[in-house]
């Protein structure tokens, strides 16, 4: 056997036996144990909100600083703890318990060891320790978010609010259909009651699949938001969602700024919406238009002429500006002169119609 041969005979062993040994799991963070409810260490099954997952706790009694455990981990049914998202380094292993870096922003894993703060690094075979968390409030929520990564690092938040987040009933678009290449669609969201002090919602909307994403707050109305996405080009892939969070516009871009990952949305969510989209088309479509009926006139006194004025009515799947030739407010002289009045819409799609002015000399 040659040495290349060899080598990756080599290879293939460790591997498998890796796999065998459950060396490299292809498995996702699925639990959540903690300490930060009361104290006493439980663990919870978290949600899947496609590409991260959740679990929020609501805490029934007062923890200080570094009282207060957390740690993701695999499994099914139960917890398995060879495959687990904690630190590297703690009390476990003669060093230091870390504690996250805060409530309320998304926290990027380290690998150094010891670890400089609490994060989510991903370890195997029963490694790492449990971090703990900054000091817990009685009756306050902690919101804990994970990236859905399959033996990778994840980014992690846990978000504290002093209130029980509101769900979203209902997002909603219009147009309802078409989208064509001239139309702002308005995306209206419906929430489960008023939003407390503190909770604001987002529309987050893409047209590359989320590589990259604009958000804008949307204004609320009772427990309605709405907000705005602007006209795109015939063509455009656009997919859009609405969230909520506690942190203000300003924080989030000054975290996606420090953080530098699309990721930074879903940690800082309290609840998503369902996700939706739509494709923009031409448009081909030409504007209606209805001319007034014939115009009689009489020259002014003194003269042979009259001005004129008249309007035409315009309606069209984006919007249309009318124009006249001659135009309107223009001097005709005696007898009668065609007008013709031309609707054109943003693509350049036009529809005309025409009418008579009649001027009469009655001197």
């Amino acid at each position: 056997m040659g040495m290349r041969a060899a080598f990756f005979s080599v290879i293939c062993l460790l591997v498998l036996n890796i796999l065998a040994t459950g060396g490299l799991t292809a498995q996702t963070p699925n639990w959540l144990g903690t300490q930060a409810v009361n104290g006493n260490y439980q663990t919870y099954q978290l949600n899947d909100l496609g590409l991260f997952r959740q679990v929020r706790l609501q805490a029934t009694s007062n923890g200080a600083i570094f009282t207060r455990n957390w740690e993701f981990m695999t499994g099914g049914g139960s917890p398995d703890y060879q495959t687990n998202w904690r630190p590297y380094s703690g009390s476990c292993n003669g060093n230091i318990d870390v504690v996250i870096p805060g409530f309320n922003q998304a926290i990027a894993p380290t690998n150094g060891y010891p670890a400089p703060y609490g994060s989510a690094t991903l370890n195997n075979n029963f490694g790492g320790c449990s971090g703990v968390l900054p000091a817990i409030v009685s009756g306050r929520y902690y919101t804990f978010n994970i990236m859905e990564m399959t033996f990778q690092d994840a980014d992690m938040a846990v978000l504290e609010t002093d209130y029980d987040p509101r769900t979203f009933s209902s997002i909603a678009r219009s147009p309802a259909t078409t989208v064509f290449a001239c139309n702002t669609v308005a995306v209206t969201v419906q929430m489960s009651g008023l939003l407390s002090a503190g909770e604001n919602v987002y529309l987050r909307y893409s047209t590359d699949g989320f590589s990259t994403s604009t958000v804008v707050q949307m204004t609320m109305s009772g427990n309605t938001g709405t907000a705005s996405i602007p006209a795109m080009a015939a063509g455009t892939a656009v997919g859009f969602y609405a969230f909520s969070s506690p942190n203000t516009l300003a924080q989030i871009n000054q975290q996606l700024n420090v953080i530098g990952r699309q990721s930074l949305f879903d940690m800082i969510a309290l609840n998503l919406s369902a996700g939706d989209g739509y494709v923009t088309v031409a448009d081909n479509q030409s504007p209606s238009i209805a001319c007034p009926g014939n115009v009689s006139a009489n020259t002014a006194a003194g003269s042979c002429t009259a001005t004129v004025t008249f309007a035409a009515s315009a309606t069209d799947n984006c919007s249309a500006t009318v124009s006249y030739s001659p135009a309107s407010g223009s001097t005709f002289s005696v007898g009668s002169t065609t007008v013709t009045a031309t609707a054109t819409d943003a693509a350049g799609n036009t529809a005309t119609c025409s009418f008579t002015v009649t001027v009469a000399d009655n001197q």
